[in-house]
């Protein structure tokens, strides 16, 4: 399976190691590609330039299916 993500550096670096250890223990073989997001926008999933979007802001339309990943604070 391949995948373009579009993330920032430190979205990628945050989340995508442990998703991939976790998606190998299953034996799956995914290949992730990553393309900056830089202002991130639900119009690259539109144009079909990525296959997932990781953006702190919740993608307007209800044509983009969007999960929460987690809620952080400045302490």
């Amino acid at each position: 399976m391949h995948l373009t993500v579009a993330a920032n550096d430190f979205q990628r670096d945050l989340l995508f190691p442990e998703v991939l250890k976790k998606v190998r223990r299953f034996g799956t073989d995914l290949r992730l590609r990553f393309v900056p997001s830089g202002v991130p926008d639900a119009a690259v999933l539109r144009e079909a330039r990525c296959d997932i979007l990781v953006t702190p802001f919740p993608p307007e339309g209800n044509d983009v299916f969007h999960v929460r990943l987690f809620d952080d604070s400045v302490a």
